[in-house]
């Protein structure tokens, strides 16, 4: 199944929609860097998120609702489309910047590592189930041992980006576009009910999971870093 959001009917309502979903209202620990002071760092770079989400079919939501866990992972930036820029803060990895700098095109993956060169989604201890708006991780299921997602690499055709992988996926700029991708079994970590009395260890249970890729592609933004 694929779904695709149009972004944009003009560049006016595109700011307005793409600020409503993005990181402006948001962030780690009920912090946002929307009205934090910045410093321009310089230079401009096409700048796309591509996540990727779990729904774990064969288990009952009873099951599900047993096996999730918080996921508290900061972001290292933030975009703001009302003054198209991204804004890197304190929790962007040492060297970061500088390599978005040097860089024409960024990709943040799923586990909001953003890379200047994007090769593939990391391997992850746990598949996500919920998001916030901003895609930052907020719930997850614990899988057994790292899991290596779904591998798809990322090319700029001029505003558009091309993932590659188990399916091919196109997204033109102020476009996001999700997708299902075919069911995996993953072996994942179920806790008991309350009355068990293992609870609150958890047990190793195999379940089938469909992974859905979402890709936002934010355009050309400006680099900022918090001072």
């Amino acid at each position: 199944m694929t779904q695709e959001t149009n972004l944009s009917t003009d560049e006016s309502t595109r700011r307005r929609v793409l600020q409503g979903i993005g990181v402006t209202g948001l962030g780690f620990a009920g912090v946002s860097n929307a009205n934090a002071a910045t410093t321009t760092i310089g230079n401009s770079v096409q700048f796309v998120e591509a996540v990727l989400d779990y729904t774990v079919n064969s288990a009952s939501p009873d099951v599900v609702q047993r096996s999730v866990v918080e996921i508290d992972n900061p972001k290292g930036f933030s975009v703001n489309l009302e003054e198209q820029k991204i804004v890197f803060n304190q929790f962007a990895r040492s060297g970061l910047v500088s390599e978005v700098k040097a860089a024409e095109e960024a990709v943040a993956t799923s586990n909001q590592h953003l890379e200047a060169n994007f090769d593939g989604h990391q391997k992850m201890q746990y598949l996500v189930t919920d998001r916030t708006e901003d895609l930052r991780p907020l719930r997850g299921v614990l899988t057994k041992r790292p899991f290596t997602p779904p591998q798809f690499k990322a090319q700029f055709v001029g505003d558009t980006v091309r993932f590659t992988g188990p399916q091919s996926i196109e997204v033109p700029v102020g476009r996001e576009t999700s997708r299902n991708l075919p069911e995996r079994e993953v072996v994942v970590k179920i806790r008991p009910e309350r009355s068990s009395d293992t609870y609150p260890k958890k047990s190793i249970e195999q379940h089938t999971v469909t992974p859905v890729i979402t890709v936002r592609n934010h355009g050309s933004l400006e680099i900022h870093k918090v001072k």
